[in-house]
């Protein structure tokens, strides 16, 4: 037989408003939690897009959201070190310009 997981009534909602607190982090709007959740929205859409065209954006995956040292990317993609810098800066630089475009906020073109 299944049963309901029982819930936790120290998560409960109700019991923050009770007390007056907001279930976020100290010093935060929740204006700007939801503006940084799009932006992130809008990052993982425009990495999609640059996979398929831009073959080292994997080294900027394997940089920044895998955590991984330049020097353990190089090693694993069997590039030397100073291309993995390059490839990173410039994958970064057309991360940049896409989500600035898609925000409204400037152009894609080369500056």
């Amino acid at each position: 037989m299944f049963r309901r997981k029982k819930s936790d009534p120290s998560q409960s909602l109700t019991l923050f408003l009770e007390k007056g607190e907001e279930p976020i982090a100290p010093g935060q709007e929740p204006s700007d939690i939801y503006e940084r959740s799009l932006i992130n929205q809008l990052v993982a859409s425009v990495m999609d897009i640059l996979r398929e065209t831009d073959p080292d954006i994997r080294l900027v995956e394997m940089r920044i959201l895998e955590g991984k040292s330049t020097e353990q990317i190089a090693l694993e993609s069997q590039v030397p070190l100073a291309h993995v810098r390059w490839r990173i800066s410039r994958s970064l630089d057309r991360l940049r310009k896409a989500v600035r475009y898609f925000m409204g906020e400037g152009e894609t073109k080369n500056e």
